[in-house]
């Protein structure tokens, strides 16, 4: 099951578009692939600090966050990690 959860994470990354995307977008991803209980954090040397974004409303404040801060960004996920029921994504934000 993990490595069916670690390609899932892998696909969500090679079709997400967070700049240009839209409420009913994230509405599918998370009605299809995402737990209720997702998380994203930001790390520590972030600009704003270490954040952590939860759940669907999580990820509109992250978006709106990115949009305010930067004119153009794109995630870049470095490393995918199976940890049991989770993946683990490392990525870098460019903008």
């Amino acid at each position: 099951m993990s490595q069916q959860n670690v390609e899932l994470a892998r696909r969500i990354h090679e079709n997400s578009d967070l700049l240009h995307t839209t409420p009913e977008r994230i509405d599918r991803v998370f009605r299809e692939q995402l737990s209720e209980d997702f998380e994203f954090r930001l790390p520590p040397d972030y600009p704003e600090g270490e954040l952590v974004f939860r759940r669907r409303s999580g990820i509109d404040e992250l978006i709106v966050l990115l949009r305010e801060t930067w004119r153009e960004w794109r995630f870049e996920p470095e490393r995918f990690l199976d940890a049991d029921e989770q993946v683990v994504v490392f990525a870098r934000i460019i903008g």
